[in-house]
């Protein structure tokens, strides 16, 4: 579309919660944050039925939240809201046109 991936990553850091298009609470905004991140680290099984998303490899997970400087106190909740973010993504993603 005639941008670059560095100026999506830059613009990504950029954005604060009261910036959101949508309302996102304050504690919520790291969970957001790590799901965003973990976007392409969803396991697909491809075949001649179509796509389906099993789910994230949460292996890149720990990988993220240090990128992010998530605090270890914070990562069992942020864990627990990915985790209902992903499950409710994976219905969306799965439902037929």
């Amino acid at each position: 579309m005639g941008v670059s991936r560095e100026e999506i990553e830059r613009k990504r850091g950029e954005i604060k919660p009261s910036d959101a298009a949508f309302g996102v609470l304050a504690e919520n905004w790291p969970s957001l944050q790590v799901f965003d991140a973990m976007g392409d680290q969803w396991r697909i099984l491809a075949g001649f039925g179509g796509a389906y998303y099993q789910g994230l490899d949460y292996s890149a997970l720990p990988i993220i939240e240090k990128r992010l400087g998530v605090k270890r106190r914070h990562r069992a909740r942020i864990f627990n809201d990915l985790r209902l973010m992903a499950a409710e993504a994976r219905q969306i993603l799965n439902t037929p046109p």
